[in-house]
Parts: structure tokens; C-alpha cells; sequence
């Protein structure tokens, strides 16, 4: 009763997501328990008068026995079928462009990924009760009534006082490993299948270590940045006290700093272009593997020596003896690999426990910790369709759409959004939508509107924008217009989302997003997303992760500028709207000043720049200073002199 309502909460719980997951789930758990009471029944019948707690445990185990079947019979299909899936992707790369590509590339991740933990997880639940069930059964005999089992010298024998249990149905393998035995202990039994149904995937579940390697070891320098363990130069207390001395210690920084953020930028950017070729070896392998436990398991559900004997006829000489030398080789490594695999993911599942337990405590006293956390949840969140009368992408658009409309009722002039990591998502797509017209994409003329009311000009700042690097990188089907050539360049309009203004900033080591546009001069086609030629850059950067020349930029050049982004320097996903991001503050203050596309005027008619240093502990003031751009090894330009203070 205790195993059914767990289970029915269980289904309960995951059928929030899969719905079909709580009828199919009470079908499997209602023919296991039917199944364990015709076993209870005719044991009872075929010996009279037996042990009770015998009977039960033999027909559990029974049960189990069938469940274990059927599962290998799933796998005996399944692993061709990854065979033909995983052959069909090469066939469907050769169509041109990056979408196809990326779509094939995003299936593998999601199912060796999802596969994997399957595995892990599954592999986790059973060692945890283990122990429970051994020694729920300790003391009862069972000969297995479909799997081959031979005891070893060392395996516990059942009490004296153990009654033999009756099969339902025997298998040919397990009459013959039964003929010159005698009664096994349901202890051993129970041990042997857990050991032989886990180790023969702890291969396949320790392929997905290696692409958490490869993660780790791709994220590693960007966590370094996020928990300011590589920390830019400038926000040294040190460093700027030289820099006060003389002009040579300021290039010096620069230099540096900007050699840092680049050196960042591109490892970064090496890993995410190099992800798909790592996925395609490792679910190959997974694929590999599994088609060879559906070859072992074959084995296992026939009798062995017709299947051999068969083979044998058809001159599948080679192919016997493959198998028996696989079957031995996967035996070994899985079971050299299981223990330490089982310490992982106990490990893993512990620290998962403790983020859960302490997480609001970690959240306020180290926020940096749970970013990577953050962001898949805010991904898996934003994707989320099920169920359908609770979707939290549509809870948080009706929330934004009521705060624009309040904003609009407010009779304000223009609209500046300025947002961060998802929240740029939500803000494109949004806004995207409000000034799309009859479900056609927006056209130039356009401009987001609610309950038929046109919003007043609106200007977009996205900082950390994953548009580019995962959304449009893993869903081109769905961010096409992100990913669309338009004229000279990759990369959104303006137009697109209905926006006066778009400027983006990002970091060169943020693993969630960085530039929105690239160079598209001498590409017909986008090669990959990762892909980061700037051109002819209007406001003096060399490449992506490099800032302005100078700094801050013309503003006369800027005015008529719909789509400007600009590398914030060395960091990663947080701090952007830190006290010492001048650059934000900056591009903020330009968004609301800057006059509406169309306006007339001329340079007078500029308002006067009001960017403020506000570094802890000294007074606020207009700042200005030298570029971020070096290259070839040396320093930018130095900036146009410094603004006037605005009055008070």
C-alpha cells in the first residue's frame, strides 16, 4: 500500500509535465501487481499449505524478473532504432545552411543528456533501496524462474526453513543454470540482478561524465570571472592608485585588461563552436554501446546456445565470438566503473539536495553560486507548455504586457527597457509579438502596440542576451529572425521587435549570451552563430570583444544608429549593473536622452550627456576616458575630452 501511493505520487507529480506519463504509469503498476498476485495464487494452489512471507517474496520477485524482461526486450528494439536515428542525422547535415545543423546537433544533446541521467538517476534509486530489499528478503530461498543465475561459492545461503517457490513460466536459460543447483537465497538473487541491470550501463551513464567534463572544463574560466577570482584590473584599488601617477600605467591597464577579456572571450567562444562535434562523438558512442547491450541482452532472452548455434549456421562465426568477448570486456569495465560512478552521482544527488535545502541562504550570501542553476531553470521555465491552464511563460508576458500598460496610460514620451539574461528574451519576444500585425512578422513601419493603442517609442538594452548563443544557436527554427541575414550583417533589426533603439552589452566570457550581430560581408550564409566578425565597426572596434574607439563614442555618429552592442570587458553573467559598470550607466543615460529616430535638430539639439562614476566612496561625476580597443598590441586613441557637469 506504502509502494502504491509513493508511486501514484510520484505519477502524479511528473504527469504536470507528461501527461501521459499518469496513464501509462497506473497500466504498468496495475499489471506488476496482477501479475505478483496470479504468482501468489498459484504457488498457493500448487503447494498447499505455505509460508506466507515466502510467497509474497517469490512472487515479487517474480514480478521483477518480468518487469527486468521487458525492459531488456525496450532496449533489444531501441538500440537499432538509435542505430537508423543517429545514421539519419548524417544523411539530414548534408542539406545546406546552419539551421539543419543545429537542429541535429540540439537532438543529440537533448536525448544522450536525457538518456544519460535516466540511467544515473534509475542506477541511484535502486542502490538506494538495495539494502531495504535485501534485507526484506533475507533468509528466503528463490530459484529464478526466467534468468540464468549461478551462485557463487560465497553468496548467502537461504535458512533451513526456506520453501522452494513455483514459476509461473521458466525459461530455457534458467532451467539449465537450475538443473545442477541447489535452492538459492533471495538475497543472492536479488543482488546478482541489481549488479548485472546497473553495471551493464555504467559504460553508457559514465559517457555523459565525459561531456560534463568538457563543460567543466569549457565554463571554467567564466565561473572564475563571475566569482571575481579573475578580476578586472580597473576595480583593483591598487592598480588605479598607479594609474593616477602617470599615463603610462593607465595604457599599461588597458592593454592588459582588454588582452584578458579578449583571451576569455575566445575560449568561450572555441568551446560553444566545438559543443556539437563532443555531442556527436559521445551520444555516437552511447549509440554504439547501446546497440551492443541490445546484441547482449538478444542473448540473454533466447537460449543461449540456439541463438549460437544459429549464428553458427549462417556463419556469424566471428560475430559468437565478438559477442562473448564483448559480453567479458563490458563486464569488467562496468563493473570496474560502476562503484566509483555510483559515488558520483551520490555525490551529485547530495549537493543537488543541499542547493535545494539552502538555497535562498546561498542565494543572499553567495548569489554567484546558483547563476548556473538560475540559468537552466529559467530556460526550462520559458519553455515549459505543460499544463496548459499553468504555463509560466504566459503568467509572466500577461505581467509585463499590464506594466506596459500602465506605463502607457501614463502618457510618458518614450519607453527605455533595459534588461538582463532571460529577461532579454522575454522583453524581444514580447515586444516582438505586440507589434507583430495578423501573425506576420513585423515589417519596419510597425510598432508594438496594446489593446490598439500604439506604446510610445521604445528603446531596448539587453545585457547578457542568450538570443544569439542559445536560443537562436539551438532553436533556428524557432529564432530565425535572430540568425537572418539583414544587408551587411547577421543578426536581429531593430524592426524585428518593433524598437527605436537596440543596444546590447555583454561580457567576453558570459556563458549565457554575448553579441546579438556579426559581419555578413563575405558570408552568404551564417556558418555558426559563434561566428564574430565586426567589419567596418562605426564606432572603432577591432573585434567583439573589444569596446568603443573612443569611449565613449560620437554621439553625432550614434544618433541615426538603430542596433549597437559593445563588449563590457572581462567578466561573465552577473555584476553588470554593478556601481562600477560606467558603461551601462552610460548607454542607459544615452536611451533616454537620445532624440527620437527622425527628429529634427542638429548637433545642438543633443541633450547634454549626464554619465556618472558612481564608485563606492567617492562623490559622483561626469566621467569620461580612454578607449577599450587595442590593437595589435596597442592602446586606442584617448577619448574626447571630458563633458562638462550637468547642473545640479
Amino acid at each position: 500500500a506504502l509502494l502504491t501511493m509513493g508511486n501514484e505520487t510520484a505519477l502524479r507529480i511528473a504527469d504536470d509535465r507528461f501527461p501521459f506519463v499518469l496513464l501509462a504509469g497506473r497500466w504498468m503498476w496495475a499489471g506488476s501487481m496482477l501479475l505478483m498476485l496470479g504468482c501468489a495464487v498459484h504457488e498457493t494452489q500448487v503447494l498447499g499449505t505455505p509460508v506466507w512471507r515466502d510467497v509474497w517474496i517469490h512472487a515479487a520477485l517474480f514480478s521483477t524478473e518480468a518487469v527486468l524482461l521487458l525492459i531488456k526486450w525496450w532496449w533489444i528494439v531501441v538500440g537499432p532504432l538509435l542505430v537508423v536515428w543517429f545514421g539519419a542525422g548524417f544523411v539530414a547535415r548534408r542539406e545546406p545552411g546552419y539551421a539543419t545543423r543545429a537542429s541535429i546537433g540540439t537532438g543529440r544533446l537533448g536525448i544522450t543528456v536525457s538518456m544519460g541521467m535516466f540511467l544515473a538517476v534509475t542506477m541511484t534509486i535502486w542502490a538506494l533501496v538495495n539494502n531495504v530489499l535485501d534485507a526484506s528478503v533475507e533468509g528466503a530461498g528463490y530459484r529464478p524462474c526466467i534468468f540464468a543465475f549461478e551462485p557463487a561459492a560465497s553468496a548467502p545461503k537461504p535458512a533451513a526453513s526456506a520453501g522452494p517457490n513455483v514459476c509461473m513460466w521458466t525459461s530455457k536459460n534458467a532451467k539449465i543454470a537450475a538443473a545442477s543447483q541447489a535452492l538459492p537465497s533471495a538475497h543472492a538473487v536479488l543482488d546478482d540482478r541489481y549488479v548485472k541491470s546497473t553495471g551493464a550501463f555504467s559504460l553508457l551513464a559514465t559517457l555523459l561524465l565525459v561531456l560534463v567534463a568538457y563543460l567543466l572544463v569549457m565554463f571554467t574560466p567564466s565561473v572564475a570571472a563571475e566569482l571575481k577570482l579573475i578580476a578586472d584590473a580597473r576595480r583593483d584599488a591598487h592598480q588605479k592608485a598607479l594609474d593616477k601617477r602617470s599615463a603610462k600605467h593607465v595604457k599599461a591597464t588597458l592593454l592588459r585588461r582588454t588582452l584578458h577579456a579578449r583571451n576569455l572571450g575566445r575560449w568561450l567562444t572555441t568551446g560553444y563552436r566545438w559543443l556539437d562535434l563532443v555531442v556527436a562523438v559521445v551520444s555516437g558512442l552511447g549509440v554504439a554501446l547501446s546497440l551492443g547491450i541490445a546484441l547482449l541482452f538478444f542473448t540473454t532472452v533466447f537460449e543461449h546456445a540456439m541463438v549460437t548455434t544459429q549464428l553458427d549456421r549462417l556463419g556469424l562465426v566471428r560475430l559468437v565470438t565478438l559477442l562473448d568477448g564483448v559480453e567479458n570486456v563490458v563486464s569488467s569495465l562496468s563493473q570496474a566503473l560502476f562503484d566509483p560512478l555510483q559515488a558520483l552521482v551520490f555525490s551529485a544527488a547530495g549537493v543537488g539536495a543541499a542547493l535545494s535545502v539552502l538555497g535562498g541562504q546561498l542565494s543572499r550570501r553567495i548569489p554567484s553560486l546558483r547563476g548556473p542553476t538560475d540559468v537552466a531553470l529559467d530556460v526550462d521555465n520559458h519553455f515549459r507548455e505543460l499544463p496548459r491552464t499553468n504555463i509560466p511563460r504566459a503568467h509572466i508576458f500577461s505581467r509585463y504586457a499590464a506594466l506596459l500598460r500602465h506605463v502607457q496610460a501614463r502618457g510618458y514620451d518614450r519607453v527605455v527597457v533595459v534588461s538582463h539574461s532571460q529577461g532579454t528574451v522575454i522583453s524581444a519576444e514580447l515586444l516582438r509579438f505586440l507589434t507583430s500585425r495578423a501573425q506576420l512578422a513585423p515589417t519596419a513601419g510597425d510598432a508594438p502596440s496594446l489593446d490598439d493603442k500604439p506604446l510610445p517609442p521604445v528603446s531596448l538594452l539587453t545585457l547578457g542576451c542568450p538570443l544569439r548563443q542559445l536560443y537562436g544557436a539551438r532553436f533556428p527554427g524557432l529564432y530565425g529572425w535572430v540568425l537572418a541575414k539583414n544587408g551587411g550583417v547577421f543578426g536581429p533589426r531593430a524592426t524585428d521587435i518593433g524598437v527605436q533603439r537596440w543596444m546590447n552589452g555583454f561580457c567576453s566570457g558570459d556563458y549565457v549570451g554575448r553579441w546579438l550581430w556579426s559581419d555578413a560581408a563575405h558570408e552568404p550564409v551564417l556558418r555558426h552563430p559563434t561566428a564574430n566578425a565586426v567589419g567596418h565597426d562605426r564606432f572603432g572596434r577591432v573585434d567583439v570583444y573589444t569596446g568603443f574607439n573612443p569611449t565613449p563614442p560620437d554621439e553625432r555618429r550614434l544618433q541615426p544608429a538603430r542596433e549597437v552592442e559593445v563588449c563590457l570587458g572581462l567578466g561573465a553573467h552577473t555584476h553588470y549593473l554593478e556601481r562600477d559598470q560606467t558603461m551601462v550607466a552610460w548607454m542607459i543615460d544615452w536611451l533616454i536622452r537620445a532624440r527620437p529616430l527622425g527628429e529634427p535638430g542638429g548637433a545642438a539639439a543633443l541633450a547634454r550627456p549626464v554619465t556618472l562614476d558612481a564608485t563606492a566612496g567617492t562623490p559622483a561625476q561626469v566621467v569620461g576616458g580612454e578607449a577599450s580597443v587595442v590593437s595589435g598590441g596597442k592602446a586606442g586613441p584617448a577619448a574626447a575630452p571630458h563633458a562638462p557637469a550637468p547642473p545640479p
